[in-house]
């Protein structure tokens, strides 16, 4: 996380990133990301928040993917980590659009041989034959490809939130829930019903 932002709601993501570290949360980098088809069907999945700039949120994938695809489509997604050691949820909404190259290289080459040979061997979500075929397809890429340079179709994406809800568990249902909307370049806040 590297946030230069003092304003909220960026200190307050910190704040709830921060105790729920304290309290060892496991896979907190995990947040179910949400798009939207050209069927207006939506569709959710884990994804690994890699990076927290200021306002940005970058993750990294298959520009291929499906979920690529919904991008595409749909600029408007949503991502929601729920970290059950602090009981805590944190919802937000915005924009996507591709990270820059440059960023992506960076990142590729921080990353392990092993998990750049995936990334090149895998046709993200395309049907194969047998997980047989799926790991000798990796092996092969593994000990015979070039892994340092990152291919076109694989890098980052960038989420802008223009929406954040705080939510806080409380035994008795009487939850606590803050909401920040991002309106003419200000972010308001409101407190809202359980």
């Amino acid at each position: 996380i590297n946030i230069k932002e003092k304003h909220e709601p960026y200190c307050r993501f910190v704040s709830f990133y921060n105790e729920a570290i304290e309290r060892e949360q496991k896979n907190i980098e995990a947040g179910c990301l949400s798009s939207c088809d050209q069927y207006n069907r939506v569709h959710g999945r884990f994804i690994n928040i890699k990076y927290v700039n200021d306002d940005e949120f970058i993750f990294f994938s298959n520009y291929q993917s499906p979920k690529a695809k919904d991008f595409i489509q749909n600029q408007n997604v949503s991502l929601t980590f729920f970290w059950s050691s602090t009981n805590s949820q944190i919802r937000l909404e915005g924009k996507i659009r591709l990270l820059d190259g440059k960023r992506s290289d960076n990142h590729w080459k921080n990353r392990s041989n092993e998990k750049n040979a995936l990334a090149v061997s895998s046709k993200q979500s395309s049907e194969a034959n047998s997980y047989d075929e799926i790991k000798s397809s990796y092996e092969q890429v593994l000990e015979n490809a070039d892994l340092t340079i990152r291919p076109s179709f694989w890098g980052g994406f960038v989420i802008n939130p223009t929406f954040f809800e705080f939510w806080k568990g409380h035994e008795f249902r009487l939850n606590r829930r803050e909401v920040y909307i991002l309106e003419n370049k200000k972010w308001h806040k409101k407190i809202i019903q359980p």
